[in-house]
């Protein structure tokens, strides 16, 4: 593991085209401004961490032959802040994999002072190596969601996809989607939205900061957001997603602010939730503001990935849910787990790998 060392300038052009050797063309990453991407993100972030670094392992001729980047999250556990890191993108050069570099990156990541590690899109390969260095998945975060909210146009657009070999938007094959699209004429379940109507305006870092503490209140898990961080967030996603909508809004009731939520859409498309966050007596309500806004853009779907918080909200509107990318989370501490797993807790897409 002698060979393993912290990721430096130098190396992003020779990490990127690793990248797009191993994950082909066709992965959303593979695209001409890959390189400024891992520069941003992984060596220009707020909360970098020179004791948490992405690792390389050289190759023979002096190239990149390995990978793992690293992207620091302060995470709040419990009331009391801890180191997390959101490990992402390990590649290894197919050439070099008789030198078990992939165990190698992992396990000497995994060995850094973090508290607690995850990862959002892991393959089945990658969540191997998690177990055998004692991580371990977390099941309902690695199922999706999706709301049809123009089921005409969705139909439509699923139909053309099919027909043109690309990916559908949204999840289909889904036994239960009759009833997701028929809704109450088909079970007769209706459910009454109540409370006073809400009110969304554009969700700032400042906004963000300035409420944070009391909608994150009896959140047991959370990401501990400082203004510099959100504001460097924020324009990285407006760069990333530069031909679709960045939407963030706050929302409140009656003037008082009681949530906030993030998501991506294509005009006329699908639309890609990153972040709901609230108390959990007012996850309804933001919930139902998210719906609201993407239904008066023209959002023809929401899709997104299952936060804990998102259960009662997603049951109440007949969405469908299936498989998704692999959630996968590492900590010493059981406690930290169990608050994870057990408890209202918020670490979402847009607090890992959001793109």
């Amino acid at each position: 593991m002698s060979d393993v060392r912290p990721l430096e300038a130098a190396d992003i052009p020779a990490v990127a085209e690793l990248f797009r050797a191993a994950m082909g063309p066709e992965n959303e990453l593979s695209r001409p401004w890959l390189a400024d991407f891992l520069r941003a993100t992984l060596l220009e972030s707020p909360w970098l961490d020179p004791e948490i670094p992405s690792l390389v392992a050289p190759s023979d001729d002096g190239g990149i032959a390995g990978f793992i980047g690293s992207n620091v999250r302060p995470v709040v556990v419990d009331g009391t802040r801890m180191r997390g890191a959101c490990c992402a993108h390990l590649v290894v050069d197919e050439n070099a994999r008789s030198r078990a570099l992939g165990p190698q990156l992992l396990g000497r990541y995994m060995a850094g002072p973090q508290d607690i590690t995850f990862t959002d899109t892991a393959t089945e390969v990658v969540g191997r190596l998690w177990r055998s260095f004692g991580g371990r998945a977390d099941g309902q975060r690695s199922c999706g969601w999706m709301l049809v909210l123009r089921p005409r146009a969705w139909t439509v657009a699923v139909g053309r996809a099919r027909v043109q070999g690309r990916r559908a938007p949204g999840l289909v094959n889904v036994p239960a989607l009759p009833f997701h699209l028929g809704g109450s004429r088909l079970t007769g379940h209706t459910e009454s939205e109540t409370g006073p109507p809400a009110q969304t305006e554009v969700l700032t870092p400042a906004l963000l900061v300035e409420h944070k503490d009391v909608i994150l209140k009896g959140v047991r898990v959370h990401l501990d957001y400082e203004e510099p961080y959100v504001a460097w967030l924020l324009r990285q996603l407006d760069g990333l997603y530069a031909t679709s909508v960045v939407v963030r809004k706050l929302v409140r009731i009656g003037g008082r602010p009681v949530g906030w939520f993030v998501y991506v859409h294509d005009p006329g498309g699908p639309g890609r939730v990153l972040q709901v966050a609230s108390r959990e007596r007012d996850t309804d309500a933001v919930f139902a503001a998210l719906v609201g806004d993407a239904r008066e853009r023209g959002v023809m779907v929401l899709t997104g990935r299952l936060e804990p918080n998102l259960v009662e909200p997603l049951r109440k509107r007949w969405a469908i849910l299936g498989f998704d990318a692999r959630t996968l989370v590492h900590a010493q501490d059981t406690k930290v787990l169990d608050a994870l797993a057990t408890g209202p807790a918020l670490l979402t897409r847009l607090d890992g790998e959001w793109w």
